[in-house]
């Protein structure tokens, strides 16, 4: 049997625990947005996932792919509260990112001319 001392703090602990877990839920439920919309946009401008003519443009240092360089490019992405308003629609986020992926590759194809 719980004390009434112990109480409190037993119940702020499975408060934490439960937020943790909540947490991570979310965390996970936003990997997987990131690569459907990777996979998708990809598929979309015909673009090799496993190819790596992206990850100078568009990864980071850990990218070694362009599968992983448009992961990394879409959660920058999404940091925009503007463009992360429309994760409640799927089709209008890959639009979106559709668009400014597209304007960003014609930028980096002009500066190569």
């Amino acid at each position: 049997m719980v004390s009434t001392a112990a109480a409190p703090t037993a119940i702020r602990t499975r408060q934490r625990v439960a937020a943790i877990v909540a947490h991570q839920r979310q965390e996970a439920e936003r990997a997987r947005l990131v690569r459907r919309l990777a996979s998708a946009l990809l598929q979309l401008l015909h673009i090799p996932s496993e190819e790596a003519a992206l990850v100078a443009w568009l990864g980071n240092n850990d990218c070694r792919c362009n599968a992983e360089a448009a992961r990394a490019w879409i959660k920058t992405e999404l940091e925009d509260p503007e463009l992360a308003c429309s994760t409640f629609n799927v089709r209008i986020l890959l639009a979106a990112l559709m668009h400014r992926l597209q304007r960003r590759l014609f930028a980096i194809e002009d500066t190569l001319e």
